[in-house]
């Protein structure tokens, strides 16, 4: 079951439309963004990091693509479910990150999902490898910093 704070019920209403409501109010300033959607995965005391094959084999939070006539979420599930190789559910929403992805805006929303092992079967050949870490040794492994301010933050309010 999903659980969210009143602080949040604005975003998820915005989040259950999809990517197209975003894409329509990006429009009108610049080229649509990129949407995308992951998660922070909780194992007990650490978070799942994936160490991809392409870009230089950057270590990112699991995160993918919105498809068409995807919602947010379940992108985030779709694609946690193929980086990490286990099917799990949003438990509340983590944050957002914005970038330029080769000069495109980017932006990802991420949800937090807990996962009761670490023995998932990877369906997705971009990663190379699923790594378990504490929050601390997490943060100095990500690649991109918009990712180590998501994990600070959320491990300062000790949601991880």
């Amino acid at each position: 079951m999903v659980h969210y704070n009143f602080h949040n019920l604005a975003l998820m209403r915005l989040l259950s439309l999809g990517g197209q409501v975003l894409t329509a109010m990006f429009r009108k300033h610049v080229s649509a963004p990129i949407i995308a959607a992951g998660a922070v995965v909780k194992r007990g005391a650490k978070v799942a990091l994936v160490r991809r094959n392409r870009y230089d084999g950057d270590i990112s939070l699991p995160k993918g693509k919105l498809k068409p006539g995807e919602t947010i979420e379940a992108t985030a599930i779709r694609e946690v479910e193929e980086e990490i190789g286990q099917r799990l559910e949003v438990q509340g929403f983590a944050g957002v990150t914005r970038y330029l992805a080769a000069g495109a805006p980017k932006v990802v929303f991420y949800f937090i999902m807990s996962a009761d092992r670490d023995d998932g079967v990877q369906k997705d050949s971009e990663v190379a490898e699923v790594i378990w870490a504490a929050p601390e040794e997490a943060i100095s492994r990500l690649s991109y910093r918009e990712d180590q301010r998501l994990l600070e933050r959320l491990h300062r309010l000790e949601v991880v």
